[in-house]
């Protein structure tokens, strides 16, 4: 059996090499994590390409609309999505009109803010709103903004995509309802050279664009929130902050009983320098292949 000073050469060498094996690990994990994070907020930024003007008369209380966003987001979109399931049954014809218009107004607020672009601000007075040439992009610029986003709009594009597959028939009359009473109001009076460029306004085209490219939206939303994820799990495959604390405490104490005593003491019991660095070295294994067990299953 290894006296004093041999155990005491194989504890420093195998300290070394545990330490040496845990800082590369974390090392690996942590460049993963990061890749991850960078890949995440890289594919979400996909949003702010997407064109999504959705513009028509959302009208006054926009400064209002935005002060309370998510109130008033999760309002707007339980109305139209109650709009697109019955609005068109009303019997009433100028009920119905009021239907489409609304569902029209709605889908083009929940168009021009977050979770999508800012495509519309407050006008001068603060009420109405005012078209915006150029979308205000989604602030994107955090992993917890990332996070935060792809939830909302995971969760709204999923049932605004809900609404125009389940509710489609609906829906459509609806929209039709509104352009043909838009075209009675702009183009019966219109000048003949300009009929073509105020019937390309019709909002109706708006809303059908902005309908697309929800499909293009839940699809970022869904391949971000994948990446976060697949980040949420690594996280959990590495050792709490507690643990490595513990974990490097009771390698300094090992190194004292195990290196440090064995070589400055006469005598020392072999529980000191051989034993107690046994206990540690099987613990501190059992701890490794949890964590790679943990690691390879992500």
């Amino acid at each position: 059996m290894a006296g004093p000073t041999e155990a005491a050469g194989i504890n420093a060498s195998v300290l070394s090499l545990l330490i040496g094996a845990v800082f590369a690990y974390g090392m690996y994990v942590h460049g993963k994590m990061e890749d991850l994070r960078l890949e995440a907020m890289e594919a979400a930024r996909e949003i702010n390409e997407l064109r999504m003007y959705g513009y028509y008369g959302i009208g006054a209380g926009w400064t209002n609309y935005l002060s309370s966003h998510p109130t008033n987001r999760e309002a707007t979109l339980r109305e139209a999505i109650q709009l697109g399931m019955h609005g068109s049954m009303e019997p009433d014809p100028a009920i119905r009109s009021e239907n489409a218009a609304s569902i029209v107004r709605n889908i083009c607020k929940l168009a021009a803010a977050y979770p999508f672009p800012q495509s519309a601000s407050p006008g001068a007075d603060g009420g109405a709103e005012v078209h915006m040439s150029e979308p205000k992009p989604v602030d994107l610029g955090s992993i917890q903004n990332v996070t935060d986003w792809a939830s909302e709009m995971e969760r709204m594009s999923r049932l605004l995509l809900w609404l125009d597959r389940a509710h489609m028939g609906s829906k459509e009359k609806l929209l039709d309802q509104f352009s043909s009473d838009w075209e009675k109001t702009h183009l019966e009076n219109a000048p003949e050279e300009l009929r073509d460029q105020i019937a390309s306004a019709n909002p109706v085209g708006f809303v059908s664009g902005f309908m697309e490219n929800v499909g293009a939206s839940h699809r970022i939303a869904r391949a971000v929130k994948a990446r976060l994820t697949k980040l949420e799990a690594y996280e959990g495959s590495t050792p709490s902050r507690s643990m490595v604390l513990a974990v490097i405490a009771t390698a300094g104490l090992v190194f004292l009983a195990g290196v440090v005593v064995p070589l400055v003491a006469p005598s020392v019991h072999q529980v000191v320098y051989l034993w107690i660095p046994c206990l540690y070295y099987f613990l501190a294994l059992l701890v490794i292949l949890s964590t790679v067990q943990r690691f390879y299953r992500v």
